[in-house]
């Protein structure tokens, strides 16, 4: 079968957290075919060499380290096995980015549950699924329905301010509780949010956008309740991600006219959690309400998608101080 290079991971165009001096660090990993000694590893942008890396080729045949890529944008990563100066074999993997990574989280209004679904503008936008990354366009893998959500619009204004990668990795479930998400009870829909960071390791995600409330405001759940449900799903994710995964709580508890005496307690106990520290405070979207906003009286339509984007990018830039 002669010499051959097969690439695990970085997976074309896997989208990389950037640190604050715009740098990533990247696990290279895969294994060759033939007599290889080492791998030769060529970092370019826009067909500019930037970065080159060895690696050593192990008695199995595999290979595993951790590289830098010194500058935000998309890669070409190219390959070579190498024995005594000579290339055995080569391979290539394309988009390779360099940017910044959200999790999207919560329930239907942060889930594929709007009207209609949205597309990104730009293709430097990319969503993380169970097959890998992909264009990010609704509706988004791993979210609940097959719907809208803001997301692409979020992607596209922030691409507008930075000029690099986003990446999307959408975990929320239509119709839930702050309880349905707790990382105590086993297979509770915390395992989403656990899977996502564990697959954005070793760079991670610049933060967690929390969109819930909802149905918590149905069930009559009490502010401290609230906070004290969402800070132990926020804590989890600090253990798991082995930092302090910063957290953005969207202010949010409108469910319909029906329940409007309920909303004070949830929208107190999001408050809370900013007042403590433990999270971000968010966009409000309460006021965006009737068939201008809300397609069904609950879930957003084309405007309201909209407004849900732009209030998340200027909480964003207000919590991380980017773009112009």
């Amino acid at each position: 079968m002669g010499n051959f290079i097969v690439v695990d991971t970085p997976v074309e165009r896997a989208v990389f957290q950037q640190n604050v001096k715009q740098k990533a660090n990247i696990k290279v990993s895969g294994s060759c075919k033939g007599e290889a000694t080492h791998i030769e590893v060529f970092a370019s942008i826009e067909g500019k060499l930037q970065r080159s890396f060895t690696i050593d080729v192990g008695e199995d045949q595999s290979f595993l380290t951790i590289i830098e890529l010194a500058a935000g944008g998309w890669y070409h990563l190219q390959f070579h096995a190498v024995s005594n100066g000579e290339i055995l074999a080569k391979t290539d993997v394309n988009r390779v980015g360099v940017g910044e990574v959200w999790i999207t989280a919560g329930q239907s209004n942060s889930a594929n549950h709007g009207y209609p679904r949205q597309n990104v503008e730009d293709d430097r936008i990319v969503a993380l699924g169970e097959n890998g990354w992909q264009t990010a366009d609704d509706p988004q893998p791993i979210a609940t329905a097959e719907g809208g959500t803001p997301w692409p619009l979020l992607g596209d204004l922030m691409v507008r301010e930075i000029d690099l990668p986003i990446g999307f990795v959408s975990v929320g479930v239509g119709g839930t509780a702050v309880g349905q998400w707790d990382p105590d009870i086993e297979g509770s829909l915390y395992s989403r949010i656990r899977w996502a960071i564990s697959s954005l390791s070793p760079t991670g995600a610049r933060a967690v956008l929390w969109h819930q409330g909802e149905s918590d405001t149905i069930a009559g759940t009490s502010a401290d309740s609230y906070t004290r449900g969402m800070k132990k799903i926020i804590n989890q994710s600090h253990k798991d991600a082995n930092l302090n995964l910063p957290w953005i709580v969207a202010q949010v508890s409108f469910h319909g006219e029906d329940h409007v005496d309920k909303q004070a307690e949830i929208l107190a106990g999001q408050k809370e959690l900013v007042e403590r520290g433990v999270a971000f405070e968010g966009p409000t979207t309460d006021d965006l309400v009737g068939v201008k906003y809300r397609y069904d009286g609950v879930h957003f339509g084309q405007l309201g998608l909209e407004v849900h984007s732009q209030r998340w990018l200027d909480v964003i830039k207000n919590c991380f101080h980017f773009g112009r």
